[in-house]
């Protein structure tokens, strides 16, 4: 049986996925945040998602890459222009369309770190978070390890010392980075801050996002995520203050302060939340299913009174059938194999001939799924057979209409 009663929480995650390809459409048309854009594919591509937009998201980001990355024609914002094309290579690396520019690319990028590094950047496109985004695309497409692998430890350092003033965006490729390093107490660290201030009062609502995004990447594909993981995560999600502004109007949360300004909802945040909504859905229902197998493993007695219940149940319709069988076998006899047709009228005989053959399916059924019911009829038939005879003579001695003498 399902439940089709009203979830605030699948409302809530289709308000967002309207919220999210709206928003992407919107983006494509006005073409002047490639950062946002980029993340909108990334997380989508991550999470092998769809939205209505994503076949022109894609053919944007391909051309994005070939006009930064392959054709180097960068303009004034070149920490962003790079950055959202290291983002898109991340997102696109894996698929048909890219493989044809992987190698122009690859140069590409080493061309802009060794052009960083000559600048002397210790942190290459000088912030955290863009330059996480450019050395993870370095490795994904295995540029030499030497020339990423210094600044990605210090990458990873800043946003350590970052976590707790804010500003997180890109915290997620940090995590990934410290996890191509083999760097295990520095995974540790970084999950171990970032699950921290996850519930700080202090911490803004605008990187909550962020900060989850981390522990969720940190987690191994192969393990299911901790129980606090999860448990922060629907904290979070519940208590998000976005949930009422989705499709309503702008999109503006109203600021503190006087209450004549308003805080547009990000593109960042709204796709580092979808991206934290999607992993949290891909991996409730297995959650909750592990939470129903580990609650009623604690209790074998549950386990056998099933057991007993299906056994029951067979012998139930096994004594159905078999009575109803036996007890007209003679005349079904005589109507099939002998031909005497007035032995049984023809619907009796047809619908005896109908659980005979239900009768063949639900042995199949039984030897199959219930090996044990013999074992149990043997039982029973021997049980009933000792208490048959030795009470059978009292009831012919009580039918026959005898008195007791002494």
């Amino acid at each position: 049986m399902v439940s089709v009663r009203y979830s605030p929480d699948v409302e809530r995650s289709d308000r967002l996925h309207q919220s999210v390809d709206v928003a992407i459409q919107q983006a494509l048309v006005e073409r002047q945040d490639p950062l946002a854009l980029s993340f909108y594919l990334w997380v989508i591509k991550k999470n092998q998602h769809s939205v209505v937009s994503l076949s022109q998201l894609t053919s944007w980001g391909m051309a994005h890459v070939r006009r930064v990355l392959v054709d180097l024609q960068i303009g004034r914002r070149r920490d962003e222009e790079v950055a959202s094309a290291a983002l898109v290579t991340i997102a696109l690396s894996d698929t048909p369309e890219f493989a044809a520019i992987h190698k122009t690319v690859r140069t590409g990028l080493e061309t802009i770190l060794i052009e960083e590094g000559n600048s002397g950047n210790q942190i290459p496109l000088k912030q955290p978070a863009y330059g996480a985004l450019l050395l993870k695309a370095a490795h994904t497409l295995g540029v030499d390890k030497t020339r990423w692998r210094a600044p990605a430890e210090r990458v990873v350092s800043a946003f350590g010392e970052a976590i707790p003033g804010g500003r997180l965006f890109g915290l997620v490729f940090a995590a990934q980075l410290v996890q191509v390093l083999d760097d295990e107490a520095g995974a540790r660290n970084l999950e171990n801050l970032a699950i921290r201030y996850i519930g700080n009062d202090a911490t803004d609502f605008e990187d909550q996002p962020y900060l989850l995004q981390a522990p969720w990447y940190l987690t191994q594909p192969s393990e299911p995520p901790s129980e606090l993981l999860m448990s922060l995560t629907s904290q979070l999600l519940k208590k998000a203050p976005v949930w009422q502004y989705l499709m309503n109007g702008d999109e503006h949360v109203p600021a503190a302060g006087d209450g004549q300004a308003v805080v547009y909802i990000s593109h960042l945040y709204r796709a580092a939340l979808f991206d934290v909504v999607l992993q949290y859905q891909a991996h409730i229902v297995s959650h909750r299913e592990e939470e129903i197998d580990r609650r009623y493993r604690a209790h074998p007695s549950l386990n056998r009174a099933a057991f007993g219940f299906y056994v029951l149940s067979l012998l139930l319709v096994w004594c159905a059938i078999g009575y109803y069988l036996f007890t007209r076998a003679d005349s079904a006899r005589r109507y099939w194999i002998l031909g005497e047709f007035a032995a049984m009228p023809p619907m009796s005989a047809l619908f005896y001939l109908c659980v005979t053959l239900a009768a063949t399916y639900l042995l199949v059924v039984t030897v199959i799924v219930m090996p044990m019911i013999w074992f149990v009829l043997v039982i029973v038939a021997v049980l009933l057979g000792v208490a048959t005879n030795l009470i059978a003579p009292t009831f012919k001695h009580l039918f026959a209409g005898e008195t007791w003498t002494n």
